[in-house]
């Protein structure tokens, strides 16, 4: 999966939207790069409910936590919670298909 660029939410006295691009996710756990605050969003575009499975590994913590399985419904889009800081700051990712699309937001503006 190539990566979701990162894309910083603006500030609520903006006047200019976000844009972003989705991401066709992949079948086999992927790596994604991941930061404190970060918002993921996959879209379903599948004409059948398609499944999305996420393994965050906190930093400095011994447990996963891990959101398995979770269906997303033909044509719907799931916001994901913001997860805690990950060791190697990167998030595991695997879609059932290559029809779900995935975007990265971020509340803070991303390293060069």
């Amino acid at each position: 999966m190539a990566q979701p660029t990162a894309v910083t939410i603006p500030s609520r006295y903006s006047v200019t939207p976000a844009t972003f691009a989705f991401t066709a996710g992949t079948v086999a756990a992927t790596l994604m790069d991941w930061m404190p605050g970060d918002i993921l969003i996959a879209l379903n575009t599948n004409v059948a409910a398609k499944t999305i499975t996420i393994v965050s590994n906190p930093k400095n913590k011994r447990s996963v936590y891990n959101i398995t399985a979770y269906s997303i419904a033909a044509g719907a889009y799931k916001v994901f919670p913001r997860f805690p800081p990950q060791d190697d700051d990167t998030l595991s990712v695997t879609c059932e298909s290559v029809d779900i699309l995935l975007a990265r937001l971020s509340t803070a503006p991303q390293p060069a």
